[in-house]
């Protein structure tokens, strides 16, 4: 008697565990879609901060050599 009721304690057991794991790969996966989310957007946004930053370096234009025609 005393061995089917352990049996039946370590099954509720495995099942509450299971369904922790399972809670938690789920969790993990919303978490893991948001985190991705965030760092494309981190990833455009540091582009385009390089990007601005370039262009302020660059330098201007130097003017024609050549004599305005008339």
């Amino acid at each position: 008697m005393n061995t089917a009721k352990g049996i039946n304690t370590a099954r509720a057991l495995n099942t509450a565990k299971a369904l922790n794991t399972a809670k938690a790969l789920n969790t993990a996966k919303a978490m893991n879609g948001s985190v991705l989310r965030w760092l494309a957007a981190y990833t455009c946004s540091v582009t385009a901060d390089s990007v601005y930053f370039i262009t302020l370096s660059w330098p201007p234009r130097a003017p024609s050599a050549r004599p305005p025609q008339a």
